[in-house]
């Protein structure tokens, strides 16, 4: 026969407070067993408690652990009456691995909790102010996303004040403290961030009330998802956009965050760095505005995004995360995925190729063959095949062998590169940055003296080069 729990609790504060059926029970006679003494309301009670196991064991687990087994062992025999302080539905750990213990019964009688004082207290409706509840003892910067506000519950310590006080870089300029709601020393007081813990002798009837955070980590985020949002509603442009008509737009984004990039790369200067937060702004409004339109078809939103990639990045970097053994190869862990996503495993290490242009795409292609294995083991041999390829294509005649030894050629290239340790993209770039760059000195020089560019002649134009070449580069 399987024995029943029921659990109660004593309320925020003093007797006054408990529930009539919360009463009614106590009086009803049976086993009863206080999870603390530790309350206002408990002093009025004659049944044993667990405050022993908080000084002999050695964690909150082994504590809550040791409370259910303990119930559920008193329960066989007699039906038992679990007391907690303030609501069972609120913060109790020993509630929620008694309702997942399929040895008992566990019913759960509500009851008040600090919560419902501390809504009376600051004078607001959580609901429509959208309060998040945050644990102090569990608080970081990480969960601050929305910018508030925000009662971080359980600060029953200076210490936890402190913490909570240190997670955020910059907060707000004040914050209310709750302390004791209910009781005779009780106090509402707000101080400023950084006196947070220097007010008052925190306990467990301690809480805090964040109405905002100026600059909450994430909040940000959260704030631009929500300006796109209104965007697809209110704007003709964007709400006339498909992912389709989007293509082009974060093809340019893209490179457009390239060539600030480079930028960075060959100047590091402050405007350079301006340069690329503004281009990767711009490629953060298309990628949202596609998360956008698929919340919209019903497919994921940009938190689903995030979720994904996080759990993506984790499990292939167990070397991270899981220190210690021998790991597969991020192959092994990508063909795993696929397995386990219910896809047909590739036939061919080229399978799947992005559709990437051509010199990026060339150069992935090289790189997945030599993962497989297919790569010239010697880079003399490379050089030779480049050198052949050179040949072939001075020989051609017709326009479609001379496009197909050309296309060789450059492919060889990126070969080439491969072994040479240089990525094709980022040097092509690199030259083509310092073309532009002495083709603009020539220009201006050739200006100065009232010439154009088809005035001058070749050796004019090599050593106007030679000029350039030396000045840009020293």
């Amino acid at each position: 026969m399987t024995g029943r729990v029921t659990v109660v609790g004593l309320g925020p504060a003093g007797d006054e407070l408990i529930t009539a059926s919360t009463l009614e029970l106590l009086r009803a006679g049976g086993p009863i067993r206080l999870r603390t003494t530790r309350h206002p309301a408990a002093a009025g009670l004659d049944a044993p408690s667990y405050d022993h196991l908080y000084d002999s064991l050695e964690s909150f687990d082994e504590v809550y652990d040791a409370i259910v087994e303990d119930l559920v062992l008193l329960a066989v025999d007699n039906d038992v009456t679990y007391v907690v302080p303030g609501s069972p539905t609120v913060a109790e750990s020993t509630v929620d691995r008694l309702r997942r213990d399929d040895r008992i019964d566990c019913v759960v009688v509500p009851a008040m909790s600090f919560l419902d004082l501390a809504w009376s207290r600051l004078g607001i409706d959580p609901v429509a102010t959208e309060v998040h509840i945050l644990d102090g003892h569990r608080f970081d910067s990480a969960r601050v996303v929305g910018g508030g506000p925000f009662l971080v519950a359980q600060c029953s310590s200076r210490h936890v004040l402190s913490d909570v006080k240190l997670a955020v870089e910059d907060g707000p300029e004040s914050a209310t403290l709750l302390h004791h709601l209910g009781l005779e020393d009780e106090r509402i007081e707000t101080v400023a961030w950084s006196e947070i813990d220097r007010t008052l002798e925190a306990d467990h009837l301690t809480s805090l009330y964040i109405a905002a955070f100026a600059d909450a980590p994430g909040s940000a985020i959260v704030s631009f998802d929500e300006l796109v949002h209104q965007l697809r509603r209110d704007c003709p442009w964007d709400r006339g956009q498909t992912h389709g008509t989007l293509r082009q737009f974060l093809v340019e984004e893209t490179y457009e965050v390239l060539e600030a990039l480079d930028a960075v790369v060959t100047e590091s200067s402050d405007a350079a760095f301006d340069s690329l937060r503004d281009e990767l702004g711009d490629l953060l409004f298309q990628i949202v505005l596609h998360s956008v339109l698929a919340e919209e078809e019903g497919h994921f939103n940009l938190s689903d995004i995030a979720v994904g990639v996080t759990e993506k990045l984790i499990r292939r970097h167990p070397h991270v995360f899981e220190p210690g053994g021998e790991h597969p190869s991020w192959e092994e862990l990508k063909a795993a995925e696929r397995a386990t996503g219910g896809l047909l495993p590739k036939r061919s290490a080229l399978d799947s190729l992005p559709p990437l242009p051509g010199l990026a795409l060339a150069t992935k292609v090289v790189s997945k063959a030599t993962r497989a294995g297919f790569a010239w083991p010697r880079i003399d041999d490379a050089w030779e095949k480049f050198e052949e390829e050179v040949c072939e294509l001075k020989d051609a005649s017709t326009p479609s062998e001379i496009e197909h030894e050309f296309g060789d050629l450059l492919f060889t290239l990126v070969t080439l590169a491969c072994h040479l340790e240089v990525d094709p993209e980022t040097a092509l770039r690199s030259a083509i940055t310092r073309f532009s760059g002495r083709f603009a000195h020539i220009e201006r020089s050739l200006v100065a003296e009232g010439l154009t560019m088809a005035e001058a002649d070749l050796d004019d134009l090599l050593a106007r080069w030679s000029d350039a070449k030396r000045e840009l580069e020293g």
